[in-house]
């Protein structure tokens, strides 16, 4: 099957998402570390609905850790 992705502004300021709705399958949300608060998030979601699945969501603008410790 074909994936299609669309970059498209805040859905909690404008209503591009809203209007996109009817031609997508599901939403991944980038929300900014530190930025979004989960009263944003559930607001978005709100205003989604539940025709439009969110499908998961991406951490942006993240604070880095020390890697260094990291390890497989």
């Amino acid at each position: 099957p074909d994936v299609m992705l669309f970059d498209l502004p805040p859905a909690l300021y404008y209503d591009d998402v809203l209007a996109f709705r009817p031609q997508i399958d599901g939403v991944l949300m980038v929300v900014g570390g530190g930025l979004t608060t989960e009263r944003e998030i559930r607001e978005v979601e709100r205003r989604l609905g539940t025709e439009t699945p969110l499908l998961g969501m991406v951490l942006n603008k993240a604070e880095g850790t020390n890697l260094k410790k990291y390890q497989y």
